[in-house]
């Protein structure tokens, strides 16, 4: 997100004065900037994904191994796509700084990774839902934690004695975190969603940045 920001809002006043020149029209500019930042802010993600996975030695089958490339090219897209979204609505690189810190801070403490989601206040729960903390880090509990090897836990310490608490199953481990083994493809279609309508606020925005200024 912060290295979309670095560049875009450089770009502004060019981008005004060539589209008051008639030399192309804003949705042009805007479509290629998204096609040139997905390579960019995906390919990097999910090589660093690729190596990680086989490293921790997660679930060793293609399916969810794919599936893990996947959620992590949907969480990137995202990110991506409000960093797009928060360059065309603020006036200035400053402004896009000063937006972009609280919303990674909101979404990061409401996402599910410093706390679980059911701890949340009931008045700041509902953040959760816009963040893409929360729906990669239930795809990725969902995908790992559903893999066969993880139905009977064994749960022994020390010279052989039983954990006093001790999750049996990965079932177990999905819905202590208050996540649903079924959210996965919900997930995958909230980010897909969320992706699109910043594109298209950012779009609206940016015409009427443009627009604005002659």
């Amino acid at each position: 997100m912060y290295g979309i920001q670095t560049y875009m809002p450089s770009e502004f006043a060019l981008l005004v004065r060539e589209y008051h020149d008639g030399s192309y029209p804003v949705l042009a500019y805007y479509i290629a900037k998204v096609l040139s930042y997905m390579p960019i802010f995906s390919l990097d993600g999910m090589l660093l994904l690729a190596v990680a996975y086989w490293m921790i030695g997660l679930a060793p089958t293609a399916g969810r191994f794919m599936r893990t490339l996947f959620t992590g090219a949907l969480v990137e897209a995202m990110v991506a796509s409000l960093g797009i979204a928060v360059c065309s609505i603020s006036p200035s690189y400053a402004v896009a700084l000063t937006i972009t810190g609280p919303l990674l801070t909101i979404y990061s403490m409401t996402g599910g990774l410093f706390t679980n989601v059911a701890m949340l206040p009931d008045w700041i729960r509902w953040v959760q839902y816009l963040s893409w903390f929360r729906f990669g880090y239930e795809s990725f509990i969902v995908n790992e934690w559903t893999y066969e090897k993880y139905s009977n836990i064994t749960c022994t310490v020390a010279h052989g004695k039983i954990a006093e608490s001790c999750e049996r199953t990965g079932l177990e481990v999905i819905e202590n975190l208050n996540f649903h083994p079924s959210n996965i493809y919900f997930n995958w279609m909230c980010m897909l969603a969320y992706t699109l309508a910043n594109y298209c606020v950012g779009y609206i925005a940016l015409v009427a940045r443009v627009q604005k200024h002659r």
